[in-house]
């Protein structure tokens, strides 16, 4: 089920203790859900905010061995959780349960997660964005360099608020 994107990480036994933890959880998954994971690979590539990270279209499951660094006994016991009951979310309800929804809280504990949707570990982004002003009838927003590049090649965003299209008024 594992395929560590970088074997020559500083935090290689780190990586390999969460590789098998993941296994732990999956297969516990597996029996209690009657699910299948054997498409899914484990990566330990993920960086910023985000502990974990599930990409469904590719399969994968990513860690942050920076966040797990600091506290890897917790990460073990909350992220993998977190991570392979949104797995298993999935697979057993689709689309069409919450991400954090109360299904998913179920298969957290079951798992033995917390079932809280957020980690507690202190992250630091991986990059500064930039900043963009927009307005629309109602307020302001700033928007950051992805998104202002994204209305750059014809993507338009609207205030959720009033429903008006954001237009540009800056840079921060």
């Amino acid at each position: 089920m594992r395929t560590p994107t970088d074997p020559v990480a500083a935090s290689a036994p780190l990586a390999a203790a969460l590789g098998a933890h993941t296994d732990l959880v999956m297969a516990a998954a597996a029996r209690l859900y009657e699910v299948e994971f054997s498409e899914w690979r484990v990566y330990f590539d993920l960086m910023g905010m985000a502990a974990g990270q599930v990409q469904f279209r590719t399969r994968r499951l990513r860690y942050n061995l920076a966040i797990a660094a600091q506290a890897p006994e917790l990460f073990l016991s909350t992220t993998v959780p977190h991570e392979v009951a949104h797995i298993v979310c999935r697979l057993r309800y689709g689309r069409r349960i919450r991400p954090h929804g109360p299904e998913w809280r179920a298969i957290c504990l079951a798992l033995g997660g917390t079932g809280e949707r957020c980690h507690g570990f202190d992250a630091q982004p991986a990059r500064r964005l930039r900043r963009y002003d927009y307005a629309c009838a109602c307020r302001h927003w700033s928007l950051t360099s992805i998104r202002q590049r994204r209305i750059c090649r014809g993507t338009v965003y609207h205030c959720r608020h009033c429903g008006r299209e954001l237009k540009g008024v800056g840079v921060n």
